[in-house]
């Protein structure tokens, strides 16, 4: 990863109230891209599917129905009540966090982006292992 982001290690002060004082922290900044035909050509040779030009420039698309094995519909179903009743409570805490907002009061606020924050995390979270029982 380091070889495609351009990174770089930098440092920083930063307090720690264990040691009551400033301490020296360093971090790897990744905010760049480098070698980036190297991982172009890496992606295509491993994981990216590529579309094959034959004849002309004409793109034929079509879609594929992949069988669902014994219990897969059942997974789907529970995969997707689980992940509408995720998004009905991700819009009502950014519905909390703009009254806070309007509001002017910067503690309910960052509560409440903190809140949001969290369930954005555990919703995705619980996705993955919602993932990882496929039948």
């Amino acid at each position: 990863m380091i070889d495609y982001c351009a990174a770089e290690q930098v440092v920083f002060m930063k307090y720690d109230p264990v040691q009551k004082k400033k301490v020296e922290r360093k971090v790897w900044k990744a905010t760049g891209q480098s070698n980036s035909e190297r991982l172009q050509r890496e992606l295509r040779s491993t994981v990216m599917i590529r579309r094959m030009r034959e004849g002309g420039a004409g793109v034929d698309r079509q879609i594929i129905e992949l069988p669902c094995g014994p219990g897969m519909t059942d997974y789907v179903e529970k995969e997707r009540e689980t992940y509408d009743s995720w998004q009905e409570s991700i819009v009502e805490l950014r519905a909390r966090a703009e009254l806070a907002k309007c509001e002017d009061d910067l503690k309910v606020y960052g509560e409440a982006i903190k809140a949001l924050g969290n369930a954005k995390a555990a919703g995705f979270e619980t996705q993955t292992r919602c993932a990882g029982r496929l039948p």
